[in-house]
């Protein structure tokens, strides 16, 4: 498990690196222009940057984070079901993408949730 875990981290890592190389090739590219800052360009790139930064600095953080599994005894919804479990509603809807076609989680749903931060 822990193994699958740093194999995660490191795929990601990897992934999440080649794309700022690739935003930071297109902000070089910008700069050459005599005026990057007059460019709306720059300014969007640096932008895009600073967001694929910090989720992948979220991502990282999470990757390690442990979770569970509980199987809902009635119907719910995943606001409430993270409420229940002191969860986000995000991280609880990034765990499970395939609950997100009904805003009702049907009882005898396997939900994953985190345990701890």
């Amino acid at each position: 498990m822990l193994s699958s875990v740093f194999e995660a981290q490191v795929t990601f890592s990897g992934y999440a690196n080649q794309v700022k190389g690739a935003i930071e090739d297109m902000i070089t590219r910008v700069e050459l222009i005599s005026d990057p800052g007059a460019s709306a360009a720059y300014d969007n790139l640096i932008r895009l940057w600073d967001s694929v930064d910090r989720l992948a600095k979220k991502a990282e953080q999470e990757l390690g984070r442990a979770t569970a599994v509980r199987i809902t005894q009635s119907d719910t919804t995943l606001d409430a079901f993270a409420a229940e479990v002191g969860n986000e509603v995000q991280d609880v809807m990034g765990l499970n993408p395939g609950l997100l076609r009904s805003p009702v989680v049907s009882r005898g749903a396997a939900v994953t949730y985190y345990t701890g931060k």
